[in-house]
């Protein structure tokens, strides 16, 4: 799991992703660079997480014994809805990890982990949040770095079916020029 990621992980807590960003954007200031940030919002993270594509990334570092465990925990699992005493057919459950399992953060940040990194923007993630900073004396080589970090993005959440909420989504220009 990747420095950058600052949830679900013991002793990197909120505080020092914060403590990342803000210690970045002063540096910033004290060299007079702009630095436009983003700030994404990962829609219904722990439901989405395309379970095929987990998989994936499990069998490509574990041993087959705990990829297998994992498999079981994650395959053939169903779901029915009750309604006035009626019950619902059941549905097999495709995508999502379950709420509340111990697992289920651990998952969710290997599932997250190979999110692209780039030379010249800085990445935090805490959980299913994300804050890039881009940095130039030139504001256009600033924004051109954030959105080609963006664009690396845009392809990594097509490949692996993570949705970005738009709404909760933002960009910002920091600068004291």
């Amino acid at each position: 799991i990747p420095n950058n990621q600052f949830g679900f992980r013991s002793y990197h807590y909120t505080i020092h992703g914060i403590h990342r960003i803000t210690y970045k954007i002063s540096a910033l200031f004290k060299r007079k660079e702009h630095c436009p940030e983003v700030f994404l919002d990962i829609a219904q993270a722990f439901d989405r997480i395309w379970q095929n594509g987990l998989l994936f990334k499990l069998k490509s570092f574990l041993p087959a014994p705990y990829f297998l465990i994992l498999k079981s925990y994650l395959e053939d699992r169903y779901f029915t809805v009750k309604y006035n005493n009626s019950y619902s057919p059941y549905y097999k459950i495709k995508a999502g990890l379950l709420l509340g399992s111990y697992l289920s953060p651990l998952l969710y940040n290997i599932y997250t982990s190979d999110i692209p990194k780039t030379n010249h923007t800085t990445l935090a993630t805490y959980e299913d949040d994300t804050a890039i900073l881009a940095s130039n004396k030139d504001p256009n080589i600033a924004t051109y770095n954030i959105q080609y970090h963006l664009n690396q993005i845009s392809n990594w959440t097509q490949k692996w079916k993570i949705k970005i909420n738009v709404s909760k989504s933002v960009q910002i220009n920091c600068s004291l020029l």
